[in-house]
């Protein structure tokens, strides 16, 4: 059997250079770094995720963490950027007392957190009112 083209092959690799890497966020910025609700309330949160050229990045993935789900909850709890380079994440006191609880944004190797200050709505069943105490006279009177 005698080979094609004398044995030579056609087929010439070409160097693609350095592989680039993954273009990494060089900024990122929150709605709102300090929110206050009460239990039950919610509240959007938009993190902007800029490249060095402070240029959007979409479709940067952004992941978002409570420090305590009990407290606070968010949702989603990872997404990715719009075309505008922004993640919409909502917040959700869920804590029956008053309490605190830290939202943590991650975006590659940047973070940026919200603190968010839950305080329970008071009613009157929480509070009854004291008993009255019955009136005693100014004068007692004496008697003999």
């Amino acid at each position: 059997v005698k080979p094609r083209d004398g044995g030579r092959s056609s087929y010439t690799s070409s160097d693609p250079g350095p592989i680039e890497e993954e273009s990494q966020a060089d900024s990122m910025a929150l709605s709102d770094y300090t929110i206050s609700l009460q239990t039950g309330e919610s509240e959007n949160i938009v993190v902007t995720v800029l490249d060095t050229d402070g240029q959007p990045m979409a479709n940067y993935p952004v992941i978002a963490k409570s420090s305590d789900p009990n407290v606070v909850m968010v949702s989603p709890t990872s997404m990715t950027t719009d075309g505008n380079g922004q993640a919409v994440f909502s917040v959700m006191a869920l804590s029956i007392i008053d309490d605190t609880a830290v939202i943590t944004f991650k975006a590659g190797n940047k973070t940026r957190q919200t603190t968010v200050t839950v305080t329970a709505p008071v009613t009157e069943d929480e509070e009854p009112e004291a008993p009255e105490e019955p009136e005693l006279p100014v004068n007692p009177p004496v008697l003999p």
